[in-house]
């Protein structure tokens, strides 16, 4: 499932396949919910320039409701605080989605600034695996899977059988080159945004070293076969997941499907 759009360019990307459409300025005055996607942070702005009074910032993955695109790239956005302002529409994207289907209710956004072309590799195969999971209430996501109990992996172990490359991992506080290097951003950012909507994993492991991409304890890390990932949808409603990168950069998203 790729169903964003940034604003700078006004291009749609339709849910479940690729398409291109001109945002006339009539529907600008409608264009729903948003997230930030940025490395660290977004000035939220008094009006729309650079020269504009920093209001607040914005983080990695924070929810707005854009309510009017400029001709010169920028959006009028209003935050979860109820906050207005201006922010670069480059760096805003709308999922396109049917609103009466599905509603954007988390996103976590991780960035690597240093990743290599094979640990990008692995962090999108393993977001490849995530993308579209649909997780009704009371399902479990479990990473690694769960034999005897006859839960199916959701991504698998990540080594050279299941395709995956070697790129550095962290191994008793030290980084060393091993298969899979790079997915444990890719969990960390599916812990982060399940975090914000206040379910906890039934297991959760940290590294033994703290990650750079990420807030010291808001890391998950995975090493088969004994440190899984899992967590239950305790939530009323069902919740479709959407993972994509971008070079070093993971983007995972939640959405509530609607009954």
């Amino acid at each position: 499932m790729k169903c964003r759009k940034h604003i700078v360019t006004l291009l749609v990307t339709l849910l479940f396949f690729c398409s291109t459409l001109t945002v006339t300025a009539e529907e600008q005055q409608s264009l729903g919910r948003a997230y930030v996607k940025v490395e660290s942070s977004l000035n939220l702005r008094e009006g729309p320039s650079i020269s504009s009074m920093s209001l607040s910032k914005l983080k990695p993955g924070d929810l707005v409701d854009v309510l009017e695109v400029l001709q010169n790239g920028w959006a009028r956005v209003k935050t979860e605080t109820g906050e207005e302002g201006y922010v670069s529409g480059e760096y805003i994207v709308i999922p396109d989605i049917d609103t009466t289907q599905y509603e954007l209710i988390s996103v976590a956004v991780i960035t690597s600034k240093k990743s290599s072309e094979d640990r990008n590799f692995n962090m999108a195969k393993a977001c490849e695996e995530i993308n579209g999971i649909l997780l009704d209430t009371g399902g479990e996501f479990n990473w690694y899977g769960d034999k005897e109990r006859g839960i199916a992996a959701v991504v698998g172990p990540a080594n050279e059988e299941n395709g995956y490359k070697k790129a550095n991992i962290i191994l008793n506080g030290k980084y060393v080159k091993g298969f899979g290097g790079g997915v444990c951003q890719v969990s960390t950012a599916v812990y982060n945004c399940i975090y914000k909507i206040g379910i906890e994993p039934t297991e959760h492991h940290n590294h033994s070293k703290a990650s750079s991409y990420v807030e010291k304890g808001m890391d998950a890390t995975v090493a088969y076969p004994n440190k899984n990932f899992v967590f239950i949808n305790t939530c009323e409603y069902p919740i479709m997941f959407e993972a994509y990168t971008d070079g070093g950069q993971v983007v995972v998203a939640a959405y509530k499907v609607l009954q």
